[in-house]
């Protein structure tokens, strides 16, 4: 199934090497991506395919939350081997997509440049903290969430140990189960 969507970004939004890395689709985290420069915009074609993003996602289970974002930390350490950096661009609800087939997850690359480490942990804890009114009243009595934003706190931002703690928090439910 396809599913194109067109983004429209200022014009000096991207550096070239970055329009060449995201155009040939040799990431795991980011779609790819055709673009089209005009006069004053710079167009970003994107397959989406059955992927949906997280912001629009009803009912969310929070040991599947922490999986999403370990899955994109992880994904982040990774991709700054291609030349996309962490902290070059937005951690957001809106640009994590989550696939309605396979569980995966893909990002949007939308360029955006963090002042500090610290400021992309608290767009992770934002991720958590939109999240908590899409989680059932049932799930959020464990309050597996509220422990994960303590974690980020006494990890030090350590985003490898954040993601390597959701993972196992992950991971443990599936073996309760």
């Amino acid at each position: 199934m396809s599913n194109f969507i067109e983004i429209k970004y200022p014009k000096d939004s991207f550096k070239e090497y970055q329009k060449e890395i995201l155009s040939k689709n040799k990431l795991e985290l980011f779609f790819k991506m055709a673009f089209i420069n005009l006069e004053k915009y710079t167009f970003a074609i994107v397959d989406i395919g059955n992927f949906v993003s997280l912001s629009n996602i009803e009912n969310i289970n929070s040991f599947y939350l922490l999986k999403v974002i370990a899955d994109v930390v992880v994904g982040m350490i990774e991709t700054e081997n291609r030349y996309l950096f962490i902290g070059e661009y937005k951690i957001d609800s809106r640009y994590i997509m989550c696939n309605t087939k396979d569980k995966n997850i893909m990002m949007l690359y939308v360029p955006y440049l963090y002042s500090s480490k610290r400021e992309i942990v608290e767009d992770i804890k934002k991720l958590i903290i939109e999240s908590l009114p899409k989680i059932s009243a049932h799930d959020r009595k464990s309050k597996v969430l509220e422990k994960a934003l303590d974690f980020i706190e006494i990890s030090g931002g350590d985003l490898k140990l954040v993601s390597c703690k959701f993972n196992r928090i992950y991971y443990d439910e599936k073996i309760r189960k």
